[in-house]
């Protein structure tokens, strides 16, 4: 937790892990912090990094320029693709990065205790 506390000052540790608890166990701190630097490179200006990853923690997963370029490839011509990644930070994960579980992964509709 000290990582996360040291990479996103401003944004309550705990409260993070509270929401993930995953970013603690099962995820590579090196590649949090090379995702949080593009994040902070590509939303520069635009958008304050920390508040968003507040709003949604599994964004320390994604690699935001494949999150731009699906939002790119998404939404109408001429819309911008940060300003919809700042309005709807969870809406371009995919379900690994949303933390979810796929139907691939196994059949959703039936009691696993059979």
């Amino acid at each position: 937790m000290l990582q996360l506390k040291a990479l996103l000052p401003s944004v309550n540790a705990s409260a993070l892990v509270a929401d993930c608890p995953s970013l603690l166990l099962t995820h590579d701190f090196i590649a949090i912090e090379r995702n949080l630097q593009k994040f902070r490179g590509a939303l520069e200006g635009r958008a304050d990094v920390e508040r968003l990853v507040e709003r949604e923690p599994m964004l320390l997963l994604a690699d935001v320029e494949d999150l731009l370029a699906e939002a790119e490839r998404l939404l109408p011509s001429g819309q911008d693709p940060v300003s919809y990644l700042v309005a709807n930070p969870g809406t371009l994960l995919d379900m690994q990065q949303a933390g979810l579980q796929s139907a691939i992964d196994g059949n959703l509709w039936t009691d696993s205790s059979d």
